[in-house]
């Protein structure tokens, strides 16, 4: 979390990581950034002070002190260090994963817990889910008649898409045809792509000289790209409502719309755009490194073959709730 202190205050609580002039710890992070730190703090504790250029973070890596923080420091630490790239679009104004905590932020906050991650739509969508895997595995099985390549990162990716995809406005919008469109699947994979890159003047605020027109921030256009095609969709959802059209589809922009006294398009927009952003590469990311794991350890692969064809003897509701106790993934990988 970065923070900052006054200037000649001393840190006296415990003992940091020396860092260069300038650049300060960016070097000891090497290519592996999660390992360096990992190995960092059992040499320097669970709580330490690192230097990323002009920036001063805290690290921690306990869970008793992040409890801490969470819950007796949580006012202090509630809001975020927001990024140029963020500033520049104004993204921290309407997202509520960077603006300020207030008003507006605890009521975007109560939205996302009420519309999206209650338990009653999170239940409602499960045939949902149910068939967008069936449709990835549809592919697969394709691929493997056909004897195609398969990615499963980009396969993943595309399903993780589709379930928010639907689940927000009932429809797909990415495809697992490599020669088919794929104008927005490119474009959150742009944003993602961009935004992971280190920030230069968020490490180094005095050279924003070298950039005054701020160019060297595409994710802003990826963005607006996708902002333009969630207005579009949801000016089709609102055209269709006044024509007389029934768009009963329960999904998530009916229900926002319907409360359109207390959530505006803008708010609506940037809530689909946090949730694409944030939500698609995880999913994705942690089923190719769980792949890669198996097909690395054919015993394991095995044993997990074994242990789903003995959970999944039917296809019902019960069998695909079994899955989540798969011991051979859940306590061997």
């Amino acid at each position: 979390m970065p923070t900052s202190f006054p200037a000649g205050a001393t840190h006296g609580y415990h003992r940091d990581p020396k860092g260069f002039p300038v650049i300060g710890n960016l070097l000891q992070f090497g290519d592996k950034p999660h390992q360096s730190l990992s190995t960092l703090s059992k040499r320097y504790g669970p709580l330490m002070s690192l230097k990323l250029g002009s920036n001063t973070t805290i690290v921690i890596s306990s869970p008793d002190i992040t409890k801490e923080f969470f819950n007796t420091h949580d006012v202090a630490f509630l809001n975020r260090s927001v990024p140029k790239a963020i500033q520049l679009g104004d993204y921290h104004k309407y997202s509520i994963v960077w603006m300020v905590a207030g008003d507006q932020w605890r009521k975007l906050r109560r939205m996302t817990k009420e519309y999206i991650f209650s338990v009653q739509q999170l239940d409602a969508s499960e045939l949902l889910r149910r068939e967008k895997v069936q449709d990835l595995v549809n592919h697969v099985n394709r691929c493997c008649i056909e004897e195609k390549a398969l990615n499963i990162g980009a396969c993943a990716f595309t399903t993780a898409l589709n379930i928010l995809s639907n689940f927000m406005f009932s429809m797909d919008l990415a495809q697992y045809d490599p020669k088919s469109t794929q104008e927005f699947q490119g474009l959150v994979l742009q944003v993602m792509q961009a935004g992971a890159k280190p920030g230069l003047l968020d490490l180094f605020p005095i050279l924003h000289w070298l950039d005054p027109l701020e160019l060297i921030w595409p994710e802003n256009a990826y963005a607006k790209k996708m902002l333009t095609i969630f207005d579009k969709i949801i000016s089709d959802r609102l055209q269709s409502r006044s024509n007389g059209v029934s768009t009963k589809n329960d999904d998530v922009l009916d229900l926002l719309l319907n409360q359109q006294s207390s959530f505006t398009q803008n708010d609506i927009r940037h809530i689909f755009l946090t949730l694409f952003v944030a939500g698609t590469d995880t999913t994705s990311s942690t089923l190719e490194w769980a792949m890669s794991e198996l097909i690395r350890n054919p015993e394991k692969m095995k044993k997990a073959r074994l242990e789903v064809d003995k959970l999944m003897k039917t296809t019902t509701m019960e069998a695909y709730k079994n899955l989540i106790s798969l011991n051979s993934l859940t306590y061997k990988l």
